[in-house]
């Protein structure tokens, strides 16, 4: 049975590679991110990511890479170790930030039209 892709993650993820490579990044630092998104998809043992979390990370990936090419800083040099724990608080911050604006209650206005 074929999946449904309802929110259209594949062209999102599709998106982000198409905009990595229009990029003015060095082709290495392009392969790294992309040799790195592959690994995240197929899994590090036993756990793996899914195309919506693959396309998040690309984005910010991509982001990181620009921000350090426009500073002349190599992205090639981070060791796989402190990329994997940059994303780590990355993806850490953003559940933070998730999760305090879900308990966040609304205040309704019961009664008015």
């Amino acid at each position: 049975m074929a999946t449904i892709d309802l929110h259209n993650f594949e062209h999102k993820f599709q998106r982000q590679i198409e905009l990595l490579e229009e990029s003015n990044l060095p082709e290495s630092t392009k392969e790294l991110i992309k040799e790195f998104i592959d690994d995240a998809l197929h899994g590090w043992g036993t756990k793996n990511v899914s195309k919506a979390r693959a396309a998040k990370v690309l984005t910010h990936l991509r982001h990181m890479a620009e921000i350090l090419h426009r500073k002349s800083y190599s992205f090639e040099y981070m060791t796989e170790k402190e990329l994997k724990y940059l994303l780590k608080e990355i993806d850490k911050h953003f559940y933070e930030r998730k999760k305090k604006r879900g308990h966040r209650s609304r205040k309704t206005r019961v009664g008015r039209v």
